[in-house]
């Protein structure tokens, strides 16, 4: 990560981290308050539809947050889908040099993922197997599902859908929140 800071700092890029996360009709169960002597209950359909989610958070290279991008799919990240969020985030982008760090899935490393990013000066950088705790997003994740879709008992698929998009833009307003997540990972930007 030292290196790639560097590499940032030195050449004005942004630094974006990337991860994938489902999302499904079945609550995220988590504590609450509940009246005293009536344990609460949460009863959901049983159904078990599911979405894919795909979030990026966009740094300076001085380690202020600039952005975040998030998409919902219908269905699991493939090379096509993949590719289509990289077309995406270039436009987000408009021109400006960025690392892209993300995990090792094996769309994230195919050769046409990587000749695309090249094409518009995105360096990739994969993070260490088996390191989920090194990437911020990891932390967006817990922070979504811990609060908008905590104990979210959906009607169907679209329901959890929109409880997802409402977390994604509280969190895309709190500049801090997104500092708090490099924190949560465990990496700072230090000055030169």
């Amino acid at each position: 990560m030292d290196r790639c800071q560097k590499n940032a700092r030195d050449q004005r890029k942004l630094i974006i981290f990337a991860d994938e996360s489902g999302l499904s009709e079945r609550p995220s169960i988590r504590s609450t308050w509940g009246r005293r002597g009536k344990t609460p209950v949460v009863v959901h359909s049983h159904r078990w539809a599911k979405r894919s989610m795909m979030a990026g958070l966009i740094y300076h290279w001085s380690g202020k947050p600039a952005k975040l991008t998030f998409e919902i799919i219908e269905q699991s990240y493939r090379l096509p889908d993949i590719l289509r969020w990289c077309r995406r985030l270039i436009r987000v982008l408009a021109g400006k040099k960025a690392i892209l760090i993300w995990d090792r899935l094996q769309a994230h490393r195919s050769k046409a993922v990587k000749a695309y990013l090249a094409a518009y000066g995105i360096e990739v950088v994969l993070l260490p197997g088996y390191a989920p705790q090194l990437n911020p997003t990891e932390w967006l994740w817990a922070n979504l599902k811990g609060t908008e879709l905590a104990n979210f008992c959906a009607e169907d698929i679209t329901d959890a859908e929109t409880e997802a998009r409402r977390g994604a833009k509280r969190i895309r307003r709190r500049l801090l929140l997104l500092e708090g997540f490099l924190a949560g990972a465990g990496l700072t930007f230090g000055s030169k």
